[in-house]
């Protein structure tokens, strides 16, 4: 059975997200994993930086990056986003809706440069719900998930076991917004889950 899409990149940054700061940000801090005074790595920042600014108000220090959502702006400060990696050292790595729309080689990789960089690594990925989601946009015929859905079944050999789902969304989703995937990585602690969300930790 193959287990995680290993194609060509699919995700574009077209998942940024524009509303106000994560609830899973908040609730880091509000938790003391995240301290004012600490210099943070916001790893996949998005275009909108609301996760750095949030945190830069309360505080921290973060440098925003986003190799696929940037601008010209200093990534230090308030909006600004970059796309290159830095030579610094943080106390904290923030990943947040990050490893749920990549490859599992590439957040192998992101996973690799942030325990190298940071203390400490906050990881934030999709929760159960994207199952429920994905589930419905093949009941209903939507592409491109459906088409993608069906390419992933026809893939496995006579005799295979059929894919469930929930197999389909750790293998990886094609969406009109780019890919998701229902990312588990055993090598993290998980210290928060909902529908909606789970946090994990090195």
């Amino acid at each position: 059975m193959r287990k995680t899409y290993c194609g060509e990149p699919l995700e574009k940054g077209g998942t940024s997200i524009s509303a106000g700061v994560s609830p899973t940000v908040k609730w880091l801090f509000k938790q003391g994993y995240i301290k004012s005074g600490q210099k943070i790595l916001d790893y996949g920042a998005g275009k909108y930086s609301r996760n750095a600014n949030w945190l830069r108000e309360k505080g921290c220090e973060v440098y925003a990056y986003d190799p696929y959502n940037y601008n010209d702006e200093d990534p230090w400060k308030k909006n600004g986003v970059s796309n290159k990696l830095t030579r610094h050292k943080f106390d904290v790595g923030l990943s947040v809706f990050v490893l749920c729309v990549v490859r599992k080689k590439d957040e192998k990789d992101i996973k690799k440069y942030l325990s190298k960089k940071c203390k400490k690594n906050f990881y934030v990925n999709r929760g159960t719900e994207l199952v429920d989601s994905v589930k419905w946009s093949i009941v209903t015929v939507r592409d491109p998930v459906i088409s993608f859905y069906k390419e992933y079944k026809n893939s496995f050999r006579v005799g295979e076991r059929t894919p469930s789902i929930e197999d389909f969304c750790k293998y990886g989703v094609k969406t009109k917004r780019g890919f998701q995937r229902l990312s588990e990585p055993k090598s993290l602690k998980k210290i928060k889950e909902t529908r909606a969300f789970r946090i994990f930790s090195d």
